[in-house]
């Protein structure tokens, strides 16, 4: 009975069984030709960070490395490159499952599933040792719990707590709250619904904030978040104005004094030996935790005393990088910042960062391929979420809430808390990538969530244009009130 309702489930949805088996070879390939995983900047620090599993990154939260801890040491880099691909699928047919409960037919949740399997990038992504892949499966299954079990208390509560996962594993997942809140108090009919899908993620948003200030000092997610938000400020220039002290004003030059070789404001200010921030403070990496701390403390202080001065220009620049998301073809401006999301045709050298923690962790790890790869590294190049769909996306989800909000078409849009939360989720993770800096590969974890939005509001808009007196449903300027 078992093996007849499988071959029902198979036959019933054939395209997606199709489409996974095509995406399933797809890595398949990526993991043998690339073993056992690509690494990047980041990722050795990622790596570094098994010794932290009771701890906490400078820069990053744990629950990256709290998954490799899990893992083991380096020598199971495969395995866990192998987990994310399983991943990637499993979140393809998450999206499937998804948007079949919110009323789409079968090749309409087919197609928005392809865009998520056969993205090259995100399949790059998979291979590399890097939070993405797994931030990603943790906002899709979210997602689904959100918007498709029961709206019950525990499966409030439920939700809340993937969300407070996945902001464990990315912090720009805290963006997205404001959008939870909302969706549970507009959908959640049940009051201790909405209490339990607001109170689970406040109560572990503070509990985290309080381990990490108990475990390393500062309060927040991470060491160097004011780091962050001044290497975003410091594209504004030299920040005239009354709420910056004049004690560090050394901070924050005008652009003209960037050197040639640092197109970008951001890395410069950052990482350049001759910028402001190391030539006043030093590098924050190298400085003991306590001074890191204070340091930290100080340049989020000089940022958002630059944002009270120039309130436009810094809206301005996070508009401007948000919107560099849905640009076809835009990648970094910066080296190497791209590499995440792309296989390369020949093996990569080896980061400078990488010395330690290779030594202690992956002794034996060499940088694939041996030799070329050339098929693999077109196909990721050629096939990608395309940017203007997912733009488009954005505007049909927003068409299908103003919809929602005209009384004679309030019934018509049915699923339009369901739109907001997805729609509004996904832009907030790109909002929130952009107060720090635009790079390519923050944009994989939002794909999801845009591209389920967009299709189901798509679906609710042409349902309405498909009914008779549609067009007759949106109302007039020129249109006198109906007669009672």
């Amino acid at each position: 009975m078992k093996i007849r309702t499988l071959v029902a489930g198979v036959r019933r949805h054939w395209p997606l069984v199709a489409l996974l088996a095509v995406a399933g070879l797809l890595r398949l390939a990526t993991a043998l030709t690339y073993a056992p995983a690509l690494m990047w900047t980041d990722s050795w620090q990622y790596l570094d960070g098994i010794r932290y599993s009771s701890d906490f990154l400078p820069d990053k939260p744990n629950g990256y490395p709290a998954f490799l801890h899990v893992m083991g040491t380096g020598s199971h880099l495969g395995a866990v490159t192998a987990i994310q691909h399983v991943l990637g699928l499993a979140g393809g047919v998450l999206l499937y499952v998804l948007l079949r409960r919110l009323g789409c037919g079968r090749t309409l949740a087919t197609l928005a599933a392809a865009i998520v399997l056969l993205d090259g990038y995100a399949i790059a992504l998979e291979q590399h040792v890097l939070a993405e892949a797994l931030f990603t499966f943790a906002l899709v299954l979210w997602a689904v719990v959100a918007t498709t079990a029961p709206r019950s208390p525990a499966f409030a509560a439920l939700a809340a707590v993937l969300l407070v996962g996945a902001i464990a594993l990315r912090s720009v997942a805290v963006f997205v709250v404001p959008v939870w809140i909302a969706y549970a108090l507009w959908a959640y009919r049940e009051r201790w619904s909405r209490v339990g899908a607001v109170a689970v993620v406040i109560v572990g948003i503070i509990a985290y904030a309080t381990w990490h200030d108990a475990s390393v000092g500062g309060r927040g997610f991470n060491q160097m978040d004011g780091w962050i938000i001044y290497g975003r400020v410091a594209e504004i220039g030299d920040c005239p104005g009354r709420s910056v002290p004049a004690s560090d004003r050394p901070l924050c030059p005008p652009v003209s004094d960037r050197p040639e070789g640092w197109p970008d404001p951001y890395a410069y200010s950052l990482f350049s030996p001759r910028s402001p921030l190391q030539r006043e403070i030093g590098d924050l990496y190298a400085l003991p935790a306590a001074e890191r701390l204070a340091a930290n403390d100080r340049l989020g202080a000089f940022a958002r005393g630059v944002i009270v001065d120039r309130p436009l220009a810094f809206a301005g620049i996070v508009l401007r990088d948000t919107g560099r998301y849905f640009i076809p073809g835009e990648m970094s401006p910066l080296p190497n910042l791209d590499d995440p999301i792309t296989l390369p045709e020949r093996s990569r050298p080896l980061a400078p960062a990488s010395v330690g923690a290779r030594r202690v962790y992956a002794p034996d790890y060499d940088p694939p391929p041996e030799g070329k790869a050339s098929a693999l590294p077109s196909y990721q190049r050629l096939v990608h979420a395309p940017r203007w769909l997912l733009g488009l996306f954005l505007v049909a989800s927003g068409a299908a809430l103003v919809a929602r909000l005209v009384p004679r078409t309030r019934d018509r849009i049915e699923h339009a808390p369901e739109i907001m939360l997805l729609a509004g989720s996904g832009l907030a993770l790109l909002v929130g990538s952009a107060f720090s800096h635009f790079e390519p590969r923050y944009l994989i974890p939002a794909v999801p969530l845009l591209a389920a939005g967009g299709v189901v509001a798509t679906r609710e808009l042409a349902r309405f244009m498909a009914r008779p007196g549609a067009k007759s449903a949106w109302p007039s300027r020129h249109a006198r009130p109906p007669t009672r």
